[in-house]
């Protein structure tokens, strides 16, 4: 209903008089375009890729060596390594001029995958 009454050029008070809702929410909806949240860039590793760093830490547990943030940080950098040079840069870029991860990087990768 909102995206109708924006469409058809209507001002925000109009529109927060028709769909009953706050004029933020109205503001926030024109200024936005309608979306909820803010465009978020992609993760630099692929679903596939993922799941392989979960397969590796899953056997690393049954296997019964254990991994410590720093080692699988450490194994996360080896992968990274041997990567095509267009994805190195690419991952220079998403951490920060290194082809090493960091500790955001772990804890964000521990909340997607628990």
């Amino acid at each position: 209903m909102i995206a109708a009454l924006v469409a058809q050029g209507a001002s925000v008070a109009a529109i927060f008089r028709e769909a009953g809702v706050a004029r933020s929410a109205v503001r926030h909806f024109k200024a936005t375009g309608g979306k909820s949240t803010r465009p978020r860039r992609q993760p630099f590793f692929s679903r596939a890729e993922e799941e392989l760093l979960v397969r590796f830490i899953k056997l690393q547990a049954v296997v019964g060596c254990g991994l410590t943030r720093v080692g699988f940080l450490r194994w996360v950098g080896e992968y990274v390594v041997v990567l095509s040079s267009e994805r190195q840069s690419t991952a220079r870029a998403y951490f920060g001029g290194k082809l090493t991860t960091g500790g955001a990087f772990y804890c964000l990768f521990m909340r997607r995958w628990p």
